[in-house]
């Protein structure tokens, strides 16, 4: 993938792989990608944070 944007950042040319989702997923982001770019799951809120 190109580029995909979470808030303010920017991440550029990331490998993604494709699988079968449910219609009303918008999207999954891989723990890979989240570690990689520092963001933290606040699961009580249901937050995602830079």
């Amino acid at each position: 993938m190109d580029r995909i944007q979470i808030g303010a950042r920017s991440i550029e040319n990331i490998e993604i792989d494709v699988g079968i989702l449910p219609k009303d997923h918008k999207g999954l982001l891989g723990l890979d990608i989240l570690k990689q770019q520092n963001f933290i799951i606040d699961l009580k809120t249901l937050e995602l944070r830079i």
